[in-house]
């Protein structure tokens, strides 16, 4: 089975985090777009 994980590296040195796991790649690909624009605000 073919799973896709939306991992969440953080620039200031904390651990990465695992935001999502998904079989869909365009519901993984949706996902990561959000979290995208959420970064883009912050």
């Amino acid at each position: 089975m073919k799973v896709y994980v939306i991992l969440i590296d953080y620039k200031d040195g904390r651990d990465s985090k695992v935001y999502g796991i998904y079989k869909n790649y365009r519901h993984a690909y949706q996902e990561r777009e959000k979290v995208v624009e959420i970064g883009k605000t912050l």
